[in-house]
């Protein structure tokens, strides 16, 4: 492995497994342990890694529908109506979106009759919203081998807007 490629094949690995220990990941990427440890620091100081977490699987939990939302809201009570939404329970995230809907749920139910009872109680808690649009999940694809972000982190206008050199200029060592 190229010296250059150190930061991307760190987080590389800590994206496919975030348990990954420093003695682990300094033996993949032919570091020292101090040196691994120092550069995940780095990757984290700048704000490019923000947290380690899980993937939970839903269904293995008795959440069989994975469904997206999209709200059409007063535009005066987007923010506060997605506050509100974001805090509810079988909701993973919210967004405020462009196009023909404002708010974007990311949620999962139990069952059709689970989701009914969201969408009703959305209606009933909430006058500002004036559309609701649901799309089920009926697959959802294995994700890419690679990480989503290796692509743009191999643009200089990434590492210079993060502080972080992913790749050394010719002579640097």
């Amino acid at each position: 492995m190229k010296k250059e490629n150190t930061l991307l094949y760190i987080l590389w690995e800590l994206y496919s497994n975030s348990r990954i220990t420093y003695k682990q990941l300094s033996k993949k990427c032919n570091l020292s342990i101090v040196s691994c440890y120092n550069k995940v620091k780095e990757l984290k100081n700048s704000g490019i890694i923000q947290k380690f977490t899980i993937e939970v699987n839903p269904k293995k939990l008795g959440y069989n529908l994975e469904v997206f939302i999209e709200l059409e809201v007063l535009r005066e009570s987007r923010k506060e109506v997605a506050q509100k939404i974001c805090k509810m329970g079988k909701v993973k995230e919210v967004w405020e979106i462009t196009g023909d809907t404002d708010l974007l749920i990311h949620a999962f139910f139990t069952d059709n009759e689970d989701l009914d009872d969201f969408i009703s109680f959305l209606v009933k808690e909430f006058p500002q919203i004036k559309n609701i649009i649901t799309r089920v999940i009926l697959h959802k694809y294995e994700e890419a081998e690679k990480p989503w972000f290796i692509e743009i982190l191999n643009s200089s206008e990434v590492g210079a807007k993060s502080g972080v050199k992913f790749f050394k200029s010719e002579g640097e060592q």
